[in-house]
């Protein structure tokens, strides 16, 4: 088995508000599916013709590839209006131990990238095979939060 992206939910959440201005947050939710050596999370490689491994598997699954390419849109999108990225540890994440280097067994290392998308990295033969993963990012001020969902039926 290869990645599969089975659901994605992007929405906004709004800190503050002024008359002038509006203040937001933009969260991105992911249901993966994925074999226990499937190790490169790399959700930042989103250039066209250049997809990394974890996004190309995605759009390629035969089930949950429609999924995938929307989500892939979207997050074009979405990157194009943050200010930073947090990583929330929901679900699986939180059974394994975030390191700046050097994972072994149920560890996992994570950067942000420039484009403000993070990667990660399990180890081969203890990934998670079935994981959510949060995403929470300030938006530039006076930006709208950018929503949408896929799914085959889960819930998210």
């Amino acid at each position: 088995m290869s990645f599969q992206l089975q659901a994605f939910k992007a929405y906004g959440i709004r800190v503050s508000a002024t008359e002038q201005r509006m203040h937001a947050k933009q969260r991105m939710l992911f249901q993966i599916a994925a074999a226990n050596t499937d190790t490169a999370l790399d959700l930042s490689a989103i250039t066209a013709g250049a997809l990394g491994t974890f996004w190309t598997a995605a759009v390629a699954d035969a089930v949950y590839g429609n999924i995938a390419n929307q989500a892939l849109t979207t997050i074009r999108q979405i990157q194009l209006i943050l200010v930073d990225t947090g990583i929330l540890p929901t679900g699986v994440i939180t059974n394994y131990v975030q390191v700046l280097s050097g994972a072994a067994g149920n560890q996992y290392t994570a950067t942000i990238q420039t484009n403000l998308l993070p990667n990660i990295a399990w180890v081969s033969g203890s990934a998670p095979t079935a994981y959510f993963i949060e995403l929470e990012s300030l938006i530039h001020d006076g930006q709208e939060p950018i929503t949408t969902a896929g799914d085959l039926g889960a819930q998210l």
